[in-house]
């Protein structure tokens, strides 16, 4: 994560594999892979759910409408890349390199604390 998120912000493509950067039609979605749905969002649905099914059939719900809703903004990010324009694209893309290095840097320093206590 580290090293994708320090070569968004110096502008070079996030692509890192050869093959992979020679192919245009190739794409990654830096910030919303891990973040839409990883196996931490999943075992806190689990873990959280009520024990009602009136409480489990509203989460059933609310993930769902949060799906539809991820599927429309997907689908409309190619007019949405063509509103911005290549300039405003590579500001939002080098911003989207600082959030995901902070986080990258954040999970470091909470490992070292947990693995290293008087570091805290």
């Amino acid at each position: 994560m580290l090293p994708l998120g320090l070569r968004l912000l110096e502008g070079r493509p996030a692509l890192l594999g050869s093959a992979l950067a020679d192919n245009p039609a190739a794409a990654i979605v830096p910030i919303g892979v891990p973040l839409m749905a990883g196996p931490g969002t999943i075992s806190l649905v689990v873990a959280e759910a009520p024990s009602a099914w009136t409480g489990r059939r509203l989460v059933s719900l609310v993930i769902g409408a949060i799906a539809m809703g991820l599927y429309l903004f997907l689908q409309f990010t190619p007019r949405l890349r063509g509103w911005l324009g290549q300039t405003r694209e590579r500001v939002l893309q080098r911003l989207m390199g600082l959030l995901i290095t902070a986080v990258a840097v954040q999970i470091l320093v909470n490992g070292l604390k947990g693995c290293f206590p008087i570091l805290a």
